[in-house]
C-alpha cells in the first residue's frame, strides 16, 4: 500500500484509502478535481483470532502435565539405597549388594560401592 500511494502521488494525484467491511479496501484518487473511488476486495485481510492457537498451546501443556504426572517415580531412588548402605557399612554391618541397573553412572556407582564392601570384608592386616 505505502509503494502503490507513493507512486500514485508521484504523479500528483491525491489520494486516501479507507478500509471497507469484509477486509477490503477503497482508495479514492482525484483527477482533475473528480474524485473516483476504486474498491480493491479483500487485498488485505486482518489477522485471524489468536483463540484457536491459543487453545491448541493450552491443550498441549494440560496433556505434557497430565503425561509427566502418570510416569510413575521410582519407589527408592538408586542414590537413596547408596546413602542407606553407607550408612550401614560406617556402623560396622555389611549391607545388602546393591543392584547394579539403572542408568550407566548409576550402576557403576554401585558396581564400585559393592565391589567395596566386598574388598571391606576380606582378612584385616593387624597394624602395630
Amino acid at each position: 500500500m505505502r509503494t502503490i500511494s507513493q507512486r500514485i502521488a508521484a504523479e500528483g494525484t491525491e489520494i486516501v484509502w479507507r478500509r471497507e467491511a469484509g477486509g477490503s479496501f477503497a482508495l479514492r484518487l482525484t483527477i482533475d478535481g473528480a474524485p473516483y473511488w476504486v474498491v480493491l476486495p479483500a487485498c488485505c485481510r486482518r489477522a485471524s483470532s489468536t483463540a484457536p492457537f491459543a487453545a491448541a498451546t493450552l491443550t498441549s501443556a494440560l496433556l505434557a502435565l497430565v503425561g509427566a504426572l502418570a510416569i510413575p517415580a521410582p519407589s527408592e531412588p538408586p542414590l537413596e539405597r547408596v546413602v542407606a548402605a553407607a550408612g550401614e557399612l560406617a556402623r560396622g554391618a555389611a549391607p545388602q549388594p546393591l543392584p547394579e541397573d539403572g542408568p550407566t553412572e548409576t550402576a557403576s556407582l554401585a558396581r564400585s560401592f559393592n565391589q567395596l564392601v566386598a574388598a571391606s570384608r576380606g582378612p584385616i592386616a593387624n597394624v602395630c
